[in-house]
């Protein structure tokens, strides 16, 4: 990826400038479209605060799925996400029917914990189950988790 350089937008915020195809690599891989202004021609930046957390980003190599069944909890399922040392670095919560989706935080920097609707689980397994690896990523700054495949050739 060819970061092509590095301006000051405002006092407040830095950007780095990307040709639309890095731009567009790079929102499939580390960033989401709400990270990304994507122009409709030419390049995209990618503004950060200068003070921001970094992104946290890892390669899930496994995983591990809880389903429970109590009232104790606000969830009905969670998964377990580890990385290639078999470390678990995140915890996502699919939350029962008719409660509120807490925002996504971390813990001690490095923990991710990430909140979806019930509704969502299958979806979410599946993708683990068929794209093996995937991309784990979450930006502090503005709460936005995902997971991604890796780039997968189209034939």
């Amino acid at each position: 990826m060819k970061n092509i350089k590095q301006e000051n937008v405002s006092n407040a915020e830095s950007a780095t400038r990307y040709s639309r195809r890095d731009a567009l690599r790079l929102g499939g891989r580390a960033f989401t479209a709400a990270a990304l202004g994507i122009p409709l021609a030419g390049e995209a930046v990618l503004a950060n605060a200068p003070n921001a957390a970094p992104n946290i980003e890892f390669v899930a190599n496994g995983y591990r799925l809880i389903n429970y069944s109590t009232p104790l909890f606000a969830y009905d399922a969670m998964i377990l996400l580890y990385d290639a040392e078999g470390k678990y670095d995140c915890n996502v919560y699919f939350m029962k029917n008719g409660r509120a989706i807490p925002a996504n935080t971390t813990t001690t920097g490095t923990n991710i914990h990430a909140y979806f609707p019930l509704s969502r689980l299958d979806e979410f397994v599946s993708t683990l189950r068929n794209e093996g690896k995937v991309n784990v990523i979450f930006v502090p700054s503005n709460g936005i988790f995902s997971i991604s495949s890796n780039e997968e050739p189209l034939t």
